[in-house]
């Protein structure tokens, strides 16, 4: 299974940190995963040398495109599974124009159970996930207390 990742992993955020490990996650999970990067500003940083290989990683072929930007720039793509990752700062979402664009993807990624729950409640019809945030632990496993 291939899956094709776009987020904006170089502007140093912390939607990028998210979009980053869970990109990883995925990589070292086994699955084959390229990246794409997504901007939204000039910024950028130096990334992690396993995430910079998953840039450089380039194919037209993919199974699934996870999109972990915001919901107004989604695309659908014909012939693959379309998975959109989304954060919410509201318990409603009902009057948003996010809401159609969601409901375009086949699954939705949400980092907590409240999240779910308030899509659920806008009246989003998507199948949801919980997947939570990840950390780069090895960053601080060597740190003495």
């Amino acid at each position: 299974m291939k899956i094709k990742y776009i987020g904006n992993f170089n502007d140093g955020t912390g939607w990028a940190k998210a979009a980053t490990y869970k990109a990883l996650a995925l990589a070292h999970a086994g699955y084959d995963v390229y990246c794409e990067e997504f901007k939204y500003n000039n910024v950028s940083i130096v990334l992690e040398d396993k995430i910079t290989q998953l840039l450089d990683k380039k194919s037209d072929k993919y199974d699934i495109v996870i999109q972990h930007i915001l919901p107004s720039e989604y695309k659908y793509y014909p012939g693959v599974k379309n998975i959109g990752v989304f954060e919410l700062d509201t318990l409603n979402l009902s009057n948003q124009l996010w809401l159609k664009k969601l409901s375009m993807m086949d699954e939705i990624f949400v980092p907590t159970s409240i999240c779910e729950d308030a899509l659920i409640s806008s009246g989003l019809k998507t199948r949801i996930k919980v997947f939570p945030h990840l950390f780069n632990y090895e960053k601080i496993s060597n740190l003495t207390k």
